[in-house]
């Protein structure tokens, strides 16, 4: 992303996300805290299971970010066409 978009995506993550994840914030919190339990499990494991959780989470990490991105330049691509429609009518 650019600069700029880099810094709208910082600021909402840090001043609007949850205002607008209130009231999923503990399922959320819930769903986070099981996945973690379920991937401690895996590289109690040893051996294989360690390194497949390992990627796993990176993996996990790497798409989650992504998607995150993308949803922000969506929501901001609606915001800005939303604008413009409003200040032609």
């Amino acid at each position: 992303m650019t600069p700029l978009l880099d810094a709208l995506y910082v600021y909402g993550e840090e001043h609007r996300m949850d205002c607008l994840c209130a009231t999923d914030t503990e399922e959320l919190r819930q769903s986070e805290a099981r996945g973690e339990a379920l991937m401690e499990q895996l590289k109690a494991l040893g051996g294989e299971s360690a390194r497949l959780a390992k990627q796993l989470r990176f993996e996990r990490d790497t798409s989650e970010i992504l998607h995150a991105q993308a949803a922000f330049l969506a929501g901001l691509s609606v915001g800005l066409e939303l604008s413009s429609y409003c200040r032609l009518h």
